[in-house]
């Protein structure tokens, strides 16, 4: 099934792909190394992320309209339940609607996101894109099947695709689970996502910026690409590295590299 195939809702929010499908993480090599050391993934939290869209479940410009409707919601349950509603019924309204939108951006500080791009092949644009030094950048291949064994028991994870639409006018599903969404401006990014479960009992406590996972890293890593624009020397101390940390998979050149035949 293919992305635009999918329509989320409150039952299914995303979609996996197949667990051998090809998935693959684009970074500098001293992210790369960092996580050979550490053997560990970096999980960024959601406010952490340059796209201010993140967590957003519609436009700023909507939000009256959004407020007038939960209003009414609450005005609808309360008359329900009370009969007449006063001054003081209209205020513990407003606050209950005060509270909502505070957990949503606190919720956005502690839901952490690793990204993965999907393909069966490498992808020049997220070459650039995600390796500030492209002459010293690294690219991972795995896969969901890979991922779930290399997760600690102990975690629980979802992986799924990102679904992309348009904010103006977005799911309804989006109020509840808005991780799982972007603005179709990146679509190109064929984004799949691996979102760790977190208890919220102490969530004042958790990282602002994001938190390492310790994961089992040769079960995690099919194989290491180095960047089609490196030089030679990369491919040797990317193979050193490796052997260093225990990582048992194959070092390749970038086939984006492979020289052409005219």
């Amino acid at each position: 099934m293919s992305r635009k195939d999918f329509t989320p809702g409150f039952f299914a929010t995303y979609e996996s792909p197949d667990e051998n499908s090809d998935l693959w993480r684009y970074m500098d090599f001293a992210k790369f190394v960092s996580m050979l050391s550490t053997q560990s993934l970096w999980f960024s939290s959601a406010a952490s992320f340059e796209d201010p869209f993140e967590g957003a479940t519609g436009l700023m410009e909507n939000r009256p309209a959004y407020i007038k409707a939960m209003m009414q919601d609450y005005q609808q349950e309360w008359q329900e339940t009370g009969g007449k509603l006063t001054m003081e019924n209209y205020a513990e309204i407003k606050a209950e609607i005060h509270k909502y939108e505070s957990n949503k951006l606190k919720k956005r500080q502690t839901t952490y996101i690793n990204c993965w791009y999907e393909s069966p092949f490498e992808s020049m644009a997220m070459w650039q894109l995600y390796s500030k030094d492209n002459q010293n950048a690294i690219a991972i291949r795995s896969s969901i099947k890979r991922i779930k064994v290399a997760f600690p028991e102990d975690i629980g994870v979802e992986i799924g695709r990102v679904n992309y639409i348009d904010y103006a006018s977005p799911p309804d599903v989006i109020e509840y689970r808005p991780y799982w969404f972007k603005s179709f401006h990146f679509e190109h990014e064929n984004e799949v996502r691996v979102v760790p479960i977190i208890k919220p009992d102490d969530s004042d406590t958790l990282p602002k910026n994001g938190i390492p996972i310790h994961l089992e890293i040769n079960m995690l890593v099919a194989c290491v690409y180095v960047s089609p624009w490196s030089q030679p020397w990369l491919l040797e101390l990317t193979k050193d590295v490796c052997k260093k940390y225990g990582l048992e998979a194959r070092v390749v050149e970038s086939a984006i590299a492979q020289k052409p035949y005219y």
